[in-house]
């Protein structure tokens, strides 16, 4: 974690996997939880757990990005807001030396006002075009990391833009589900399952594969009962300011 942060947020949507467990792994995966978030590098043998937690993981480090990003646009925010504040402390003084005209001073705020207004335009437009590359810099490494047969870059994140109307609040989700869609198939080829081929980028993005439940029969889980994982649903939105 991030020096001097103290805390981490746990979703609820966490419920429906830790229930899926049995006791023994539910307490091991909250014991490896509090060990990541803690920087103590947590290590473990078990295959169910790491492949469990690396959702969780992404989720983490998603939202320890974020938190940095506000802690930064923060600080920058209030060394503009200081230098501000000392320029129109002088504007003010030159004009009461200078016993300036309250029309005269009417129009310095007025101008001012403007600059301001041109700074913020200006600063949007910075941080739409950041996060515009930044899904495009998630969509590049996912597309790089998955198994199956893809295309170029552009092919094929014109395809998810021309086929999901919220493409950007799906492409967060997709690094997490392939993350865990390669340990569910590890697991279910080491206990003997069947594991199909994986599908070419384009039909896995139409059919929404990053939404799929996958159940694992799996003998170390110690239970009868199949061990089925539900992807977390983030609730990142991207504002109309983004789009």
């Amino acid at each position: 974690m991030a020096n001097g942060k103290k805390s981490f947020i746990a979703y609820v949507d966490w419920k429906e996997t830790f229930d899926s467990l049995p006791d023994d792994k539910a307490g091991k995966l909250i014991k490896h939880l509090f060990a990541y978030v803690n920087d103590e590098n947590p290590q473990t043998d078990d295959i169910l757990i790491t492949a469990v937690f690396a959702n969780i993981k992404q989720t983490l480090k998603r939202d320890l990005r974020k938190y940095e990003d506000i802690k930064r646009k923060r600080a920058e925010s209030g060394r503009i807001g200081g230098i501000k504040s000392g320029e129109a402390r002088g504007k003010q003084n030159e004009a009461n030396e200078a016993s300036a005209s309250k029309t005269k001073q009417n129009e310095a705020n007025e101008a001012v006002s403007v600059n301001d207004s041109v700074n913020d335009s200006v600063n949007d437009s910075v941080n739409v075009n950041d996060n515009k590359k930044e899904l495009i810099d998630i969509f590049e490494n996912f597309r790089k990391d998955y198994p199956g047969t893809k295309r170029g870059l552009d092919t094929e994140l014109e395809n998810l833009k021309k086929k999901y109307k919220e493409w950007k609040n799906i492409i967060p989700l997709l690094p997490d589900a392939l993350t865990y869609q390669k340990k569910c198939r590890e697991i279910k080829k080491n206990s003997g399952g069947f594991v199909p081929e994986w599908k070419n980028l384009q039909t896995w993005i139409n059919q929404k594969c990053w939404e799929e439940e996958i159940e694992i029969n799996n003998n170390k889980t110690q239970t009868d009962q199949p061990f089925t994982y539900r992807p977390i649903k983030h609730d990142r939105i991207i504002t109309d300011s983004e789009r």
